[in-house]
């Protein structure tokens, strides 16, 4: 395995968050897929400092812009991709 990609739909942005949180994570990509609630963004983009080369994108919908956003003004590497759906559900059809 040369690039480990990592993808969490909804309340998959929270194992995520938590394998960050513990250390545990291992990826080359992290692809939120309107998966940002609460600190669960901030936290994932922390990662960047235990691997700078790390991509993560941050897929949203309209009820969570604004913090994607927030996350983008603090973590300036993340990339935002503006939602093509605004039905939550649809996202992973578009992405996975």
């Amino acid at each position: 395995i040369t690039f480990r990609v990592v993808k969490g739909f909804s309340g998959g942005g929270k194992p995520i968050a938590n394998a960050v949180a513990t250390g545990t994570l291992q990826a080359d990509q992290v692809d939120l897929l309107d998966a940002t609630y609460g600190d669960w963004g901030f936290t994932i983009a922390q990662y960047y400092q235990v691997n700078p080369k790390v991509q993560i994108n941050v897929i949203y919908t309209q009820h969570n812009q604004q913090r994607a956003f927030a996350i983008k003004r603090a973590y300036p590497q993340v990339n935002l991709f503006p939602p093509r759906t605004q039905d939550h559900y649809a996202v992973p059809q578009m992405y996975f």
